[in-house]
């Protein structure tokens, strides 16, 4: 999951109702992303959203999200004891990259 922030901006429509009016957009969350392979260990996810801004700014602020996806490295492949460590495990893990860009500057501030 990615947020958006300042949450308050584009998750809370009230301040002073704070509960009753916090919603995270469907544009976010779960989003309605792109899916690209790269190569066979890199995937990019890539969307745009329009979310409504609420508190410190108003109106609409455009969004491009795009998030790097490929297979990490063992963190432990360089120590010594890394055969005994691994034994009977199979290392599996990822690393992420998310770059967001504005798809026009008008003064309402984002970032992931």
């Amino acid at each position: 999951r990615v947020w958006i922030a300042p949450e308050i901006q584009f998750s809370v429509r009230d301040r002073n109702n704070f509960w009753a009016t916090l919603k995270t957009s469907d544009q976010v969350d779960p989003g309605n992303y792109t899916l690209t392979a790269e190569s066979e260990n890199k995937y990019v996810l890539s969307q745009d959203m329009q979310l409504d801004a609420y508190n410190l700014a108003s109106g609409r602020k455009g969004l491009h999200i795009m998030r790097t996806i490929e297979k990490a490295e063992d963190p432990l492949r360089s120590l010594d004891n890394y055969d005994e460590l691994i034994d009977g495990i199979t290392f599996a893990g990822f690393e992420q990259t998310i770059l967001l860009k504005e798809l026009k500057n008008d003064g309402i501030m984002a970032e992931a």
